[in-house]
């Protein structure tokens, strides 16, 4: 009996202690108060438990909201929020992970935008449009714009667009432009004047009809404020085309005459068709004229041709072939040709005291380089005294001067004749 009593105790008391543990260990809900968060961890107090307990935070929760706890084998955790609505916490660090996003695109926009603002500004200071006036256009300078308006004279570089076309400045002064009227490219001299460098097209400046504005040509630089004329080609240095279809080339050289000509150095073409070369020339109403003055000598002019077709010189044209004569059947004293247009003459001194008869020859000589006569001569005639003296020059360049006289003639010392012959 003893023995069967004690079994029966010992398996009550193991049942008891076997729901005592159960009953420990049952899970069960209560409320909590937040003291503080630490990552992932939320230190509460538990009502009737200790001070800080520790659970896992898989909600959002901050000091001081009251939440849900549930607390069961051995372990405690959040399950809702009294204060604020539950919410995941993975959800919110989706979101403060998207907010971050949100929040350093706006700060780009803003950096953006700044940076657009700083550029807009700037540009309104270095780029604005005049819709009226002289300056009327859409101006981009290197100065800012008030300080440009307040000494546009000075402003530096700067660029206009008109509706008719652009201009690159130097303050007002356009230094090039490009518009209907074609390309021009100015220069300015110590006075401010405008000197043209190159243009192609239609004129920018006066013209030789008025208010009519044509082509005009320039490479280098036309004289300052010369007139411009309609058609002109102007080449060279301080260089005036002012004639209608003039053309002036060269230093200091002027065409101011319709369809004139002037080339070389300060030269004059003043008449309608006239061209004139050379050098410092003289005053002409020729049209064709050779200058050979000089800035220290003068205007001049060595040759000219009138309308009428006659050759003016300012020399006698004069050729001394005393050393071109070979073999001559005299002493030769001089020997001088002088040609002009079909004429030529002759002039011959030489020593004989012989006496020639009739028919006979005077003198003979051979006459070479004939670069510097025509290819043939005629016979001339001349006379000494009474005597009838022929004077011939071949194509071969030989001389011969025979008496033509009837009879017999004697030639004295240093005898000079002068024959005047028509070239063939």
């Amino acid at each position: 009996m003893e023995l069967a009593k004690f079994s029966r105790i010992k398996k009550d008391f193991l049942e008891a202690m076997r729901g005592a543990g159960q009953a420990k260990t049952q899970a069960y809900d209560t409320s909590a108060t937040v003291l503080r968060t630490d990552g992932d961890t939320l230190w509460v107090h538990i009502d009737g438990g200790v001070d800080e307990t520790p659970i896992k935070r898989t909600i959002d929760a901050k000091p001081g909201d009251v939440i849900q706890v549930r607390v069961g084998g051995g372990r405690a955790w959040a399950t809702g929020n009294a204060t604020a609505p539950p919410t995941d916490d993975t959800k919110a660090k989706a979101v403060e992970a998207k907010t971050t996003v949100i929040e350093k695109v706006v700060n780009t926009v803003k950096t953006v935008a700044e940076k657009a603002y700083k550029i807009a500004g700037n540009t309104d200071q270095f780029f604005w449009v005049t819709e009226s006036g002289t300056d009327t256009g859409a101006h981009i300078t290197e100065i800012p714009r008030e300080d440009f308006l307040a000494d546009p004279d000075n402003g530096g570089g700067n660029f206009l667009a008109r509706t008719n076309g652009i201009a690159i400045r130097d303050g007002m002064a356009e230094l090039a432009t490009f518009s209907s009227s074609g390309l021009n490219v100015t220069t300015y001299d110590d006075q401010g004047n405008g000197v043209d460098i190159a243009h192609l097209g239609y004129g920018l400046g006066s013209s030789g009809s008025g208010t009519e504005v044509k082509p005009y040509y320039t490479l280098g630089e036309r004289r300052a404020n010369s007139t411009i004329g309609n058609y002109s080609v102007a080449e060279g240095l301080d260089v005036v085309a002012s004639g209608k279809t003039s053309h002036a080339s060269g230093n200091s050289a002027e065409a101011t005459g319709f369809a004139s000509h002037a080339f070389g150095n300060h030269v004059s073409a003043s008449v309608e068709g006239q061209m004139v070369i050379g050098r410092y020339n003289a005053s002409s109403t020729y049209p064709f004229v050779v200058g050979n003055g000089s800035q220290a000598m003068g205007n001049s002019n060595a040759f000219t041709v009138d309308w009428g077709g006659n050759v003016w010189h300012e020399g006698d044209g004069t050729i001394n072939i005393k050393n071109n004569l070979i073999n001559p059947s005299a002493t030769v004293v001089s020997a001088q040709l002088r040609i002009w247009g079909k004429v030529a003459q002759m002039y011959l001194e030489f020593k004989n005291t012989s006496s020639v008869a009739a028919g006979g020859n005077v003198f003979t000589a051979t006459m070479y380089d004939m670069k510097q006569i025509p290819a043939q001569y005629v016979s001339g005639v001349g006379y000494y005294g009474s005597h009838a003296i022929v004077g011939r020059i071949t194509a071969s360049g030989d001389i011969v001067v025979r008496n033509a006289s009837p009879s017999a003639v004697t030639i004295s010392d240093n005898v000079s004749l002068s024959f005047t012959y028509l070239i063939a």
